[in-house]
């Protein structure tokens, strides 16, 4: 008895349903064993089944983790093994001629390992994915829309990114990854979306931006390149003249101020030798050190006047700077030789220059570091102007504009939904009313503009026959685009497929879409609005 329980058990698991066929346009039939079954719409599948399209047509498969296969017409798609339970997952298939496209589920998020896709000349394996692929005489061709898919081949390996597409001929190794264009995606056509063919068109005209900044920039450091040399020409020149001017002055000044502190010593001596010969010593000292103190206060006041020269040449070399980095015509550093030719002194009062280590021509200390603080600050302008060039123009877009319109990144919203649930039973649809103003039907919707996000939660009653149908709760999860179009995903036990909608309003006030949400067999077709909180 024990043995046929067993047995029972296991012919159970592995005749259970693994998916089914949510959508079809044309005619395909499974190949089960030794038979063949016709598809319909709601059609179970099993481990094991090979589905096979035919011409014109194109139908889609959603397995019990929600991972979503398409089909094109002429394509033969297996089952390989699939097991999707609370202890183990595991999800194996392969496709050897058509077109097909694949969303990774719940099992690419538990386990990306267990998730691989084998064609007749590679294995693909996922890192949270979407791709596609076309089988066609002998040629694969196979690209990414989301995530990144890894290559394997007895040749060789690829990693193709989003955006990205490579090609595999028997015996040969990946190709290398190229732009998945407009042009590309029509290899693809029968399961392509139409967000996929909008985002591909935006490929060739980044390209063409990019190429403009890049030749922008090229001017650009060009024309730094010759105001610095010419800066540097400038200000080598400044420093030369300085050099012979400053010792000169400094040299003038000091001998002037100890002609007139001999003078005054003089004068005291003679003054003291009058007076008493016990007053005599005492005046001599007090004019010695009188005299040090004149000829000690001589030197500051010269060697400030050598200080003041050399600080106005690190302003007019600061000026020189701010030319750098805001004109384009390097004519324009005729300003600078009219300012470097001014003579007037730093004014201590209104000029902030630091000038205590400023070498000083009286102590004979060396000017070659003044030339390394010029090109420190001519290589800083250059820094400046190579910055200004990548700072974006001074207009919002994509997110940053829906963040202004909402005047917050992280906006949330409240509302109901309204519809219809169906089953189907028997070949019979059954449609039941989602009830409505009943104070628990609500969907909640939180995003976070900044990071492309939406979370949120739906629940409503049906009016359904059996009990376990009628009440629907489930949060959802999903992404947000740049115009402000989004779409989720039913993420609670028991539930799938998801929805779409968009942002509208001056202020994005209001938020609506429809939802496709499916649970214990059913499926809803309803609506729902929200209004920001």
């Amino acid at each position: 008895m024990r043995v046929l329980i067993m047995l029972f058990s296991l012919v159970s698991f592995i005749f259970a349903s693994v998916g089914e066929i949510r959508a079809i346009n044309g005619s395909a039939d499974i190949v089960r064993k030794f038979s063949k079954v016709s598809i319909k719409l709601g059609t179970k599948l099993e481990n094991g089944d090979m589905i096979k399209t035919y011409n014109n047509t194109k139908l889609q498969i959603v397995f019990n983790d929600n991972t979503v296969i398409s089909l094109g017409q002429k394509t033969d798609f297996k089952i390989d093994d699939y097991i999707f339970t609370s202890k183990k997952v595991k999800a194996h298939f392969s496709v050897t001629k058509g077109i097909f496209k694949s969303i990774t589920g719940r099992i690419g998020k538990i386990d990306k390992s267990k998730f691989k896709l084998k064609t007749n000349n590679a294995t693909i394996g996922v890192r949270g994915t979407t791709f596609m692929g076309s089988i066609i005489d002998g040629k694969e061709t196979i690209g990414c829309t989301s995530g990144e898919i890894f290559i394997q081949t007895p040749k060789g390996n690829q990693v193709v990114k989003k955006g990205e597409m490579t090609t595999v001929i028997q015996n040969t190794a990946p190709s290398a990854v190229k732009k998945l264009d407009i042009k590309s995606l029509k290899v693809f056509k029968e399961v392509v979306s139409k967000k996929e063919v909008e985002a591909s068109k935006n490929i060739k005209a980044n390209k063409k931006k990019s190429t403009k900044i890049a030749k922008a920039k090229k001017k650009k450091i060009q024309t730094i390149k010759k105001a610095k040399k010419v800066a540097k020409k400038k200000y080598n020149k400044a420093i030369k003249e300085a050099k012979k001017k400053s010792p000169k002055e400094t040299k003038k000044v000091i001998k002037q101020a100890k002609k007139v502190a001999k003078k005054k010593y003089n004068k005291a001596i003679k003054e003291a030798k009058k007076k008493l010969p016990k007053e005599t010593k005492k005046v001599i000292k007090q004019a010695k050190k009188q005299y040090q103190k004149t000829i000690k206060k001589a030197k500051k006041v010269a060697n400030k006047e050598y200080r003041s020269t050399i600080a106005k040449i690190k302003i007019k070399l600061k000026k020189d700077k701010v030319y750098t980095s805001r004109y384009s015509n390097t004519e324009s550093l005729s300003e600078v030789d009219n300012e470097l030719s001014n003579d007037n002194a730093v004014n201590p009062s209104t000029d902030t220059v630091e000038v205590d280590n400023t070498p000083s021509a009286a102590s004979g200390e060396d000017f070659a570091d003044f030339d390394s603080v010029a090109m420190a600050e001519v290589e800083d302008a250059q820094e400046k102007a190579q910055e200004d060039i990548t700072q974006p123009v001074a207009e919002v877009r994509g997110y940053q504009a829906l963040i202004q319109k909402a005047g917050s990144s992280n906006p949330t919203y409240s509302g109901s939904v309204s519809g219809t649930a169906k089953w189907h039973v028997g070949g019979i649809t059954y449609n039941r009313t989602i009830v409505e103003n009943d104070g628990y039907n609500e969907v909640k919707l939180n995003f976070d503009l900044g990071g492309a996000t939406v979370e949120g939660s739906t629940k409503f009653k049906v009016d359904a026959l059996s009990p376990q149908n009628r009440d629907w709760n489930t949060q959802i999860s999903g992404s947000v685009g740049s115009d402000g179009n989004f779409d989720f995903q039913a993420t609670g036990n028991n539930y799938g497929g998801g929805g779409s909608g968009g942002l509208s309003g001056d202020t994005l006030q209001n938020a609506s879409g429809d939802m496709a949400i499916t649970h214990n067999g059913g499926t809803t077709d309803a609506t729902f609005t929200a209004t920001k909180d």
